[in-house]
C-alpha cells in the first residue's frame, strides 16, 4: 500500500508539473503575440460609412421587403451596439477583478501560474475595452455626434447596479457566475468575427481589423475562464452554488441585454444631428411594431451575437464545460 501511495503521489505531482508547464507556455505565447492598440490598428482610416458592420440577411423576417439602404443602416446599428457591448463586458470585468477573481483564486489556493496568466488576461481585456470604445467614438464623430451623446443609447454596465452586486455577492459566497458570463462573452466575440469573416469584403476595414485582432487574442486566452471554472469549490455550500451559477449568469445576461435593447430604441433622438439616426430609429420602430415573440424569434435566428447571448449553452465549448462541471442547465430560451 505504501508503494502504491508513493506512485500515486508522484503521478499527481507529474500532472501538476505538466499543467504548470502548459500554462507557462500559453502565457509566453500570449505575451509574444499581443497586439498594440496604437501600432496595429489603422485608426487613420476612420469609419467607412459605405460598408457594413454586421451584414443583415436580405430575408430578415422582421422587415419584409427590406431595402439595401435599410440593411446597411440596421447592420451598422447592430454593429455599433455589439461593439459597445463588448467594450462594456470587458470594462466591467476589470471593475470586478478583486471581488470575483482575486478572492476566488485565494480561496482555492491557486498556483502562481494561474495568477500570472490572470494578470495577462485582465490586461488584454482592458485593452480590448479601450479599442472598441475608441471605435465607437470614431463612429460617433463620423455621424456628427459626440461619443457621450451616442453612448446614451448604447449598452452600459453600472459598477454598483443590481446585476454587478449579484456577481459580487455570488463570488463572496463561493460562486462563479461571473466566469460563466466571461466564458460566454469570449465565445460570442469569437463567433462574431467568424460571421464577419464570411463577408469580409463588405465590412468596414477598421471594424474588420479590430475584430480580427480581438478574435486572435480571444482564441489565445479564452480557456482562462474555463481554468477558473475548474477550480474546486471551497465548501459543500459553494459546490451547490456553483452548480446553479450558469443559470444565474443566464438570467443576469438576459436581463442586461433586454435593458440595453430598450436603451437603443431611443437612438432616433440623435436624428437632429445626422439623418442616419432618424433612419435607424424608423427601422427600429418597424421592428418594434411586430409582436414581441416574433421579434425575439427573429433576433434569435438572424443576429448571431444576440442569439448566443441568449443561449450560450448552444456553443460546443460551453456545453462541454457544463457537462464537465456537472452544472444545472434548463435548456434554451
Amino acid at each position: 500500500m505504501k508503494n502504491w501511495s508513493s506512485v500515486r503521489k508522484i503521478f499527481q505531482i507529474s500532472l501538476t508539473l505538466v499543467s504548470m508547464n502548459a500554462i507557462n507556455k500559453r502565457l509566453e505565447i500570449q505575451k509574444e503575440r499581443a497586439w498594440d492598440i496604437e501600432k496595429d490598428l489603422p485608426w487613420f482610416l476612420g469609419c467607412d460609412l459605405r460598408c457594413d458592420l454586421v451584414p443583415i440577411d436580405e430575408n430578415f423576417a422582421l422587415l419584409p421587403g427590406i431595402t439595401a439602404r435599410e440593411r446597411l443602416v440596421l447592420g451598422q446599428g447592430i454593429g455599433i451596439l455589439a461593439a459597445k457591448a463588448i467594450s462594456e463586458h470587458e470594462r466591467v470585468l476589470n471593475l470586478l477583478k478583486d471581488k470575483c477573481w482575486a478572492r476566488t483564486l485565494g480561496e482555492a489556493e491557486a498556483s502562481q501560474d494561474l495568477y500570472e496568466m490572470g494578470e495577462q488576461f485582465f490586461t488584454e481585456e482592458a485593452k480590448h475595452s479601450q479599442a472598441y470604445a475608441r471605435y465607437v467614438e470614431k463612429f460617433a464623430h463620423a455621424h456628427h455626434v459626440s461619443a457621450d451623446e451616442l453612448n446614451e443609447y448604447l449598452p452600459k454596465y453600472d459598477e454598483n447596479s443590481f446585476i454587478t452586486s449579484i456577481y459580487k455577492l455570488d463570488a463572496k459566497l463561493g460562486g462563479k457566475a461571473l466566469w460563466w458570463t466571461v466564458a460566454a462573452t469570449e465565445e460570442e466575440s469569437i463567433e462574431l468575427y467568424k460571421s464577419l469573416n464570411r463577408q469580409k469584403d463588405q465590412i468596414d476595414p477598421l471594424f474588420y481589423t479590430l475584430n480580427r485582432l480581438h478574435f486572435e487574442e480571444e482564441v489565445r486566452h479564452s480557456s482562462y475562464a474555463y481554468d477558473i471554472l475548474k477550480l474546486k469549490p471551497r465548501s459543500f455550500f459553494a459546490g451547490l452554488l456553483q452548480r446553479s451559477d450558469f443559470l444565474v449568469s443566464r438570467v443576469l445576461q438576459a436581463a442586461w441585454l433586454f435593458k440595453q435593447l430598450r436603451r437603443f430604441r431611443g437612438i432616433s433622438a440623435l436624428g437632429k444631428h445626422d439623418p442616419f439616426f432618424a433612419e435607424l430609429g424608423a427601422i427600429l420602430d418597424k421592428m418594434n411594431s411586430q409582436p414581441i415573440l416574433r421579434q425575439m424569434v427573429c433576433l434569435y435566428k438572424h443576429t448571431e451575437h444576440i442569439s448566443l447571448m441568449l443561449n450560450p449553452q448552444k456553443h460546443k465549448k460551453i456545453k462541454k464545460a457544463l457537462q464537465l462541471n456537472q452544472v444545472l442547465n434548463l435548456g434554451d430560451l
